[in-house]
Order: C-alpha cells, then sequence, then structure tokens
C-alpha cells in the first residue's frame, strides 16, 4: 500500500484530500508536546511540503487533460496533413469524408490510446506525490532530530 490512499475516482481533488488528512503526527503527540518546538517545526514544514503538492498536483492535473488533446491530435495528424493536400472542385466534400471516414476507423483505437496516456500520467503523478512524501517528510524528520532533542518515547 502506498503513503497516500486514493479511492474513487482519482481526481485532483482526492489527491488533495488525502494529502490534507495525512501526517506523520499522531494525535496524542500533539495533545502531549503542543508546545514543543521539534512539533512545531514538523507541524510546519509537513504543511510546507502538503501546499507545494497540492500545487503540483494543479498542474500535473492540466498536463494529464492535456494529454487528451495532444493524443487525438496525433493521431489525427495524418488525416489532417491528406485533407489539407486535396484541392480542387468537390474537395471539401472529399475532406470531409476523409475526415469522418478516420475518425470512424481509429476513434477506438484514438480514445484508448488517449486515456491509456492520462492514466499513465496520473499513475506517474501518484508515485511523485508517494516519493515527495516520503522524502520531504523524512528530512524533516532528520533534521528535527540531527537539530533538536528528540520527542521522549512514549
Amino acid at each position: 500500500m502506498g503513503l497516500v490512499q486514493v479511492e474513487g475516482t482519482g481526481t485532483g481533488k482526492s489527491l488533495q484530500e488525502s494529502i490534507d488528512k495525512f501526517t506523520i503526527i499522531q494525535e496524542n503527540v500533539i495533545r502531549e508536546y503542543r508546545n514543543s518546538a521539534v512539533l512545531q517545526f514538523l507541524e510546519n514544514e509537513e504543511m510546507k511540503l502538503k501546499t507545494m503538492l497540492k500545487q503540483e498536483i494543479v498542474e500535473r492535473k492540466k498536463k494529464i487533460y492535456d494529454s487528451l488533446t495532444e493524443s487525438i491530435k496525433f493521431t489525427m495528424l495524418p488525416c489532417y496533413q491528406e485533407a489539407a493536400a486535396d484541392k480542387g472542385s468537390g474537395s471539401m466534400k472529399r475532406k470531409q469524408d476523409l475526415l469522418l471516414n478516420h475518425i470512424k476507423s481509429s476513434k477506438n483505437s484514438m480514445f484508448l490510446k488517449a486515456r491509456q496516456s492520462m492514466l499513465e500520467l496520473l499513475a506517474n503523478t501518484m508515485k511523485y506525490i508517494t516519493q515527495k512524501m516520503r522524502k520531504g517528510l523524512m528530512e524533516s524528520l532528520e533534521h528535527s532530530v540531527l537539530n533538536t532533542n528528540p520527542l521522549p518515547n512514549q
């Protein structure tokens, strides 16, 4: 199981909700050490990391949505080029027929490729977020342990 469990649709919103809910600091530690400098440092570092990840999710979400259009453009490009080259009397009708036939013949594979591309980008985003959270939180923990007295064991 990954660091960030995302249920449902896998949208940016659910990723952001998962980030908001995630914490390395347990409730009992917060209650007992609420005035601790180490706890405040970790909370601040965790909040900074969450804010950065939320911004990254928005940017990556845009790229994921743009990938649909780009994938379809790539599949349609040869047809567009062929239609653009058609000149002369009746060329408008031939262009329309060419485009319609190409869409009919490639729509299943075209949208499957676009979907696969989007899912791959989403999976990469999930991996990135998990890695960033692990690395960022571990660095914060190491920094807090090296530079101050750690919280006592319970």
